[in-house]
Parts: C-alpha cells; structure tokens; sequence
C-alpha cells in the first residue's frame, strides 16, 4: 500500500477469463450516497455497461463450461458441444405487449429448463425482429438465449410451441419451426454468436423492446474475483506471479492497467487467486451435474 499522508492507496486486482485489470483505491475516501435515480429505464437499448456485463457473464460461462458429447446413432454419430445459443420466435404476429409475453412465454420456458433439463446457468436477451419488421411489416420480440447444458432440440420447440398455442401464437394441429439451436465449441463462435446475437447495439429506436432487455441467472450475476491489498498480505507476489506467467499483452489506461491472458480453470494459480476461482467454479456448477455425455432420444 502506499500512503502519502492524505491518502492510502491499496492495490486492487479484477480478473476476468480473458483479461485483468489493476488499479489502486482510496482507502480514506468516502463517496456520498447518491439519490436513487426517477427513471432509471434502458428505453429498450443496449447500453454499452450493459454490453459489457452480457459479455463478462458469457465469457464466464464458457470459462467454467465442459466440453460435452452428445451420441445420436450409428450413422450419425455423435458431437460435441460447449455451449448453446437458442433462439425462439413468435409464429403469428405479435398481440400481446412486450412485458407480457417476457413474463408469460419467456419466463415460464426459463422454469421449465431448470425443472427439466436441470439448467442453471443461462443468458437471455430480447430483440425485435429486423427483417420481419422490414418485409412484412409485423414488429415481433424474440429472444435469444445462452447455456452450457444440453437440451434437446425437439423438447425446446415442443415447449415453446405449447406456449405459443396457449397464448395464441400458433394454430391448433401445427408445428411451425418457431426455434434454432446452435452450438459452439470453439471460442471463436462464442465470440461470433456473442457479437451477432447477444450484446449486438440497438441503433434504431424503432427495434428497441418495450420491457427488460436482459438477463442472467443468477450464479453469473455474481461472477467476480477481486483481489483486495489490504485483505491479503501476499497480494504483490502474487499479483507479480499471475501476471508474470500468463500475461500476454497490457494495456494503459487513465484508471490502470489492462492485462491480457489466457486462462482456463487448470491454469496453475497462487494460491490465494486459487481460491477465489474454486468459490467462484462451486457456485457457478451448483446444481449442474457432472455428466458430459449424453444419448439422444428422437421420440422427445
């Protein structure tokens, strides 16, 4: 720590999947409790915090995700996945509001995948069609959703086309393709999909959503390692350490430092960077199973 007299400055270190960052803290400085804001909407923006915090949960998520093997039969074979991009559309144009069909169709498909398939690591985000908006006229919401764990293609459509019957959005004795499933399995597609679906800028106010425009479940809403100076004595060394073995690349800013690596959860860390990690590895995979092979059963 250093102190000047007027100030003492503690070190901080923030560690993200791909990069850190370390700055210093006034430890004699108290900020005032600011009012709580009127209005505090996104007015159906993605504003750039936003972004950034759908990025961190997703790069988390794919720090912490196994790669799975999915077997389907003798003459297709199998693959492998680590993640799931899942989109689901409405199937007639929109008649319901925005927030009514978040809470009535969204919300209820995000319970039955915890119930079902035992997800409990996921991340939504709302959109409104552009093309459909642009060719037929019809402004529709759908929605875009990320998770680590393994669900069948068949039962994600059947689920979200037994909501869409129950709220009007598909006639009876139909089965219209009202889902996609993709998944990845190279950090490079996470970054793809990350990019094209998941923290894409609304620019035109016409495709903004009327409702909540995201969200996480929450085990990656409290994904964060923060090494405080002042609560363990080793912080130099180790800070010295980690950063001396894996930093590929920093950067300077007007706050701190950005350093740039490459880390997975084998990586050899001190040990009390270590530790943060497996309390952070224990809450992301609570509740999630240790099974990484599965069999698909077509009659789903």
């Amino acid at each position: 720590m250093i102190d000047t007299g007027k100030h003492v400055l503690a070190g901080r270190l923030s560690i993200k999947p791909r990069y850190s960052f370390a700055f210093y803290k006034n430890l004699l400085s108290f900020s005032r409790v600011a009012p709580q804001p009127t209005k505090n909407t996104s007015n159906g923006m993605l504003s750039l915090k936003s972004a950034a915090r759908l990025r961190n949960a997703v790069q988390w998520m794919e720090f912490f995700s196994e790669l799975k093997t999915v077997h389907r039969d003798k003459k297709r074979g199998k693959f492998q996945f680590r993640l799931n991009f899942i989109t689901l559309t409405l199937s007639l144009a929109q008649k319901h509001s925005d927030t009514e069909i978040l809470h009535h169709m969204l919300f209820p498909f995000l319970k039955w995948m915890e119930r079902r398939w035992k997800v409990t690591a996921w991340i939504w985000r709302a959109e409104i069609q552009e093309k459909r908006l642009a060719k037929r006229g019809e402004r529709c919401i759908h929605f875009h959703i990320a998770t680590s764990s393994f669900v069948h293609y068949l039962s994600i459509k059947e689920k979200w086309n037994q909501l869409q019957l129950a709220h009007g959005y598909r006639e009876a004795n139909t089965n219209p393709n009202s889902t996609d499933v993709h998944r990845v399995k190279e950090s490079d597609e996470v970054a793809r999909y990350m990019s094209k679906y998941i923290t894409k800028p609304v620019k035109n106010k016409k495709l903004a959503v009327k409702c909540k425009i995201y969200g996480m479940s929450r085990n990656l809403s409290k994904m964060k390692i923060l090494l405080k100076e002042e609560d363990y004595p080793r912080f130099s060394d180790e800070l010295e350490e980690f950063l001396g073995n894996y930093c590929k690349e920093k950067f300077e800013t007007d706050h701190g430092m950005i350093y740039y690596h490459d880390i997975t959860p084998s990586t050899h860390f001190p040990a009390g960077i270590k530790e943060l990690f497996w309390e952070l590895k224990e809450l992301y995979t609570k509740g999630i199973t240790a099974e990484t092979e599965y069999y698909l059963d077509t009659s789903i």
